[in-house]
């Protein structure tokens, strides 16, 4: 060997006890051999590469040997030991702790074989593993055995199988012994005959019963060896042999196979066994499907006929909090799909509330799950439920999701919008309480929040808030009148005490008695409204006029009835101007809403400037509050001068000069009048005496510079509060009304027990039905826009109901028994002319029965209201005709 060659092998020898990687791939380049013999090592007699294959955690110097040429079937002469047997020894000894490295970078090579079945001392590689195992787990070992496994390693060995070794070694711990049995029944070498004397052996011994996961494992391969029927076969015979049986462990065995495998078999007998499964074993499987997110799994389950569930479980809920992301629009349709079977199944207990009082849709709101909260929505889901803390569940919806949701409850019914039995359909089923009947607390809410506030602007919104009006109008306009006799009564009543009492008893009495009267009505109508809708602060305005005005009835001292009088008068014109607010009349709510926006920026605007006036006020009483010394000599030339008439006239003309500055001196002569002469003087009211002098003169100009200023600056606040509500007249006005409407509504529909007699007989004559229990409007806008009501219970008196398709609503035909595999079928009948005369003749039939007196009102809709809802219909089907294109 050349001096070179020799300088090169010391170097890789180096190298490789030197851990150094780069050195010892440097020295083969040079020339250096690693299957020679180390010099260092001559008594053992091994070579680098024998060394590389002995030493652990050198994978990656393995692998270098190989690339220099070293062969991975090398087989040691003397001693018949082959590299695997090199790779396996080096952690025979510490099983706990195995390194597999080296075993990877001997047998995971590219474009090699390695005899991984080689016998040394009587043993393959995989035997030698097998029986190496220990009592402590080692995730190494367990890994080095998968890989000879998967690489093709023989199972038997000493013609027994190798998984007998494993079911027979008790040194091994349960998790151990599963994951082994795994392993080997996965492996594509095992022979059947070897799997079912496996089985044989474990059905005899009994050392497996039914509580072992990896019985069911090992038993999974020989049932998706079986056609169908045959394996059904197997599993009902297993059920009564095996101890313990557990035919959820096997089902679910079965159903990961197919989701991590695909494998088709395993859904199919899984499928055959759903008919006689137990509703909870099959709940337990559409779980397991829904927990791992493969939502085509799911679908093929909940397609099945036969399917039985748990009543009111929990799937659905699983389903809508579970939800992983979906990858593509596949799967966003396969999900939506499930959603859709399984609300439509369970339609009934959609706003059932659960030991945490929450609704469905309370927990799709919290989980963000936009693709639930559309499908509950349009199934149904009621928006006003309010969970345990008293929140209303609509609060927390994105406003573009709840507007499309609403767009979507607008549909037509007819082949063209010009035709006179044209009807523009509203769903308002969402907007219904536990009663079925409509249900203000959700609009109120929206009122209230600044996202939702514009949607009550919604052709939805504005037909659901006319139909409430309709229904309170007459106990509104009753209230209104007899707010306004009071007002009379009260005028009447001041008028004959002021400015003295009027000597006509008779009179007095009779005002006075029907003083008390409306009173009293008045006093209990805010009880109630105290005890059932608990508006606080304006209860206790309202109480406060109240009590005055039952102090103003009271005979008392003059000046005590004058006060009163007052704060009464004051608080009765508030009362009023509000009830004048509330009346359905556009121009006239638009007014009393800028008179209250601008009166209230007035007030905080003159708060936050309040300062000045304050200022400005000091100032004027430092200046003006001392007494002038001309004026007292003035006086006294004017008490002397009595000689001529021309020295008296002059005197007199001084005196009454010098009277005005004494009398605007007193103006400032106390704090509290400076800063009522203050606040005159900031409306415009000077007095010449205000410029005695220049030092004065120059602090009132700038008081009349800093009042202009404000005064412009107050003017140009009103003026832009005064457009902006003119620019939101409607939704201002639906704001006012639907305030008022809920105020009236929370108070007729009260429940409290011992009210509830009281209300029925005030409702009763009111002329107000008790129920609204109407879900649904039909519009006719080529009829004078007058619209119908029905209930949802109507359309269910075929076993039919309505349902939208596309911009269209059909009749949906709801079979009570499950046919061709599916939930319910559906025989869908677009709008033809069959079809609107029989929805016509049913609501001519229950018109007769239901809400007459919501009939005999002749609704009517606003033109502008019917302009938007036909829009968006117009819109949906352009939508929907662009989106057809596409897909075709």
């Amino acid at each position: 060997m050349a001096k070179g060659e020799v300088d090169a092998q010391q170097e890789l020898e180096d190298a490789f006890e030197a851990k150094d990687l780069d050195g010892f791939k440097r020295a083969i380049t040079r020339g250096a051999q690693p299957n020679l013999i180390s010099k260092r090592d001559e008594d053992n007699q091994m070579t680098i590469f024998e060394k590389a294959l002995s030493t652990k955690g050198r994978s990656t110097f393995i692998k270098a040997c190989l690339d220099a040429g070293c062969d991975p079937n090398y087989v040691n002469s003397e001693l018949n030991k082959a590299a695997i047997h090199y790779v396996i020894d080096s952690g025979i000894g510490s099983a706990s702790h195995y390194n597999a490295s080296n075993l990877y970078g001997l047998v995971d090579q590219p474009n090699s074989k390695v005899d991984i079945d080689h016998m040394y001392e009587g043993e393959t590689a995989l035997s030698r593993l097998i029986k190496s195992l220990q009592g402590e787990d080692s995730p190494g070992l367990l890994i080095a055995i998968r890989l000879l496994l998967r690489k093709g390693a023989s199972t038997n060995f000493d013609g027994t199988s190798l998984i007998q070794q494993v079911l027979f070694n008790e040194n091994i711990s349960q998790s151990t012994r599963a994951d082994l049995i795994s392993a080997f029944v996965q492996a594509p070498q095992l022979s059947r005959s070897d799997y079912f004397k496996g089985i044989d052996f474990l059905l005899e011994s009994g050392y497996l019963n039914g509580d072992s996961d990896q019985l069911y494992i090992f038993l999974l391969p020989a049932l998706l060896g079986q056609p169908t029927s045959p394996m059904l076969d197997t599993l009902a015979q297993y059920q009564k042999t095996i101890v313990n049986w557990d035919n959820k462990k096997m089902l679910q065995r079965l159903l990961m196979e197919h989701i991590k495998k695909h494998t088709e078999k395993a859904l199919e007998a899984v499928l055959a066994t759903l008919e006689k499964n137990s509703p909870q074993e099959n709940e337990y499987l559409v779980g397991l499907a829904i927990e791992d997110g493969s939502w085509s799994t799911v679908l093929q389950l909940l397609k099945i006929v036969y399917l039985k569930l748990v009543p009111k479980g929990t799937l659905l809920k699983n389903m809508i909090m579970q939800l992983k992301p979906l990858n593509n629009y596949l799967q966003s349709n396969e999900y939506h799909e499930c959603l859709l079977r399984c609300v439509k199944d369970w339609r009934q207990h959609i706003n059932d509330f659960d030991d945490q009082h929450k609704t469905l849709l309370h927990y799709a709101v919290l989980c963000r799950n936009e693709i639930a909260i559309r499908v509950l929505l349009r199934e149904g889901a009621r928006l006003g439920v309010r969970n345990d803390k008293n929140r209303i569940v609509i609060e927390d919806i994105d406003a573009k999701l709840l507007e499309e949701h609403f767009d979507y409850c607008i549909t037509g019914r007819g082949e063209k919008t010009s035709h006179e039995g044209y009807e523009i359909i509203m769903n308002c089923l969402n907007m219904t309480n536990e009663n079925n009947e409509l249900d203000i607390a959700p609009i109120a809410c929206m009122a209230r929040s600044k996202e939702l506030c514009p949607l009550l602007e919604h052709p939805l919104i504005t037909c659901f808030l006319k139909l409430k009006w309709s229904r309170l109008t007459t106990i509104f306009f009753t209230h209104f009148i007899i707010n306004i006799i009071l007002s009379l009564i009260l005028g009447i009543h001041i008028w004959l005490r002021f400015p003295k009492r009027n000597n006509n008893e008779l009179s007095i009495w009779i005002v006075k008695s029907l003083f008390q009267v409306l009173i009293g009505y008045l006093l209990i109508v805010e009880v109630i409204s105290l005890v059932i809708i608990k508006h606080w602060w304006r209860s206790i305005i309202d109480f406060i006029l109240i009590f005055m005005l039952i102090l103003t009835n009271i005979e008392c001292g003059d000046d005590i009835q004058r006060i009163n009088a007052v704060f009464a008068i004051m608080l009765m014109g508030i009362k009023l101007m509000n009830l004048i607010g509330a009346l359905p009349v556009r121009a006239i709510s638009t007014h009393m809403l800028i008179l209250r926006q601008v009166a209230s920026t007035f007030a905080t605007s003159l708060l936050q400037y309040s300062m000045l006036l304050i200022s400005f006020s000091l100032c004027f009483y430092v200046l003006f509050s001392k007494p002038s010394s001309t004026n007292s000599a003035n006086y006294t030339a004017s008490a002397n001068s009595t000689d001529s008439a021309n020295s008296t006239d002059s005197v007199n003309l001084t005196a009454s000069a010098n009277a005005t500055d004494n009398d605007f001196s007193l103006f400032f002569a106390k704090l509290d009048l400076s800063f009522m002469k203050t606040l005159v003087m900031f409306n415009g009211e000077y007095d010449e005496s205000c410029f005695n002098g220049y030092f004065t003169s120059f602090v009132v100009i700038i008081f009349m510079f800093m009042v202009m200023v404000l005064t412009n600056l107050l003017g140009g606040l009103a003026v832009d509060d005064t457009q902006t509500i003119r620019a939101q007249v409607e939704l201002n006005a639906a704001i006012c009304r639907t305030n008022l409407l809920y105020s009236y509504e929370g108070l007729l529909s009260g429940n409290s027990p011992r009210l509830e007699r009281l209300l029925r007989f005030f409702n009763k004559m009111m002329g107000i039905h008790a129920k609204s229990t109407y879900g649904y409007v039909s519009i006719f806008p080529n009829q004078g826009n007058r619209a119908e009501v029905f209930s949802e219970s109507y359309r269910n008196q075929s076993n039919e109901r309505l349902e939208v398709e596309g911009e269209n609503v059909v009749l949906v035909k709801v079979s009570t028994d499950h046919e061709d595999g599916a939930i319910g079928s559906e025989s869908k009948m677009d709008e033809t002319e069959d079809l609107h005369s029989r929805c016509n003749a049913e609501v001519d039939d229950y018109e007769e029965t239901f809400c007459q007196s919501c009939v005999s009102n002749k609704i009517k809709i606003d033109k502008q209201t019917v302009i938007r809802a036909l829009t968006i219909i117009k819109e949906k089907g352009k939508k929907m005709s662009t989106n057809n294109a596409k897909s075709s």
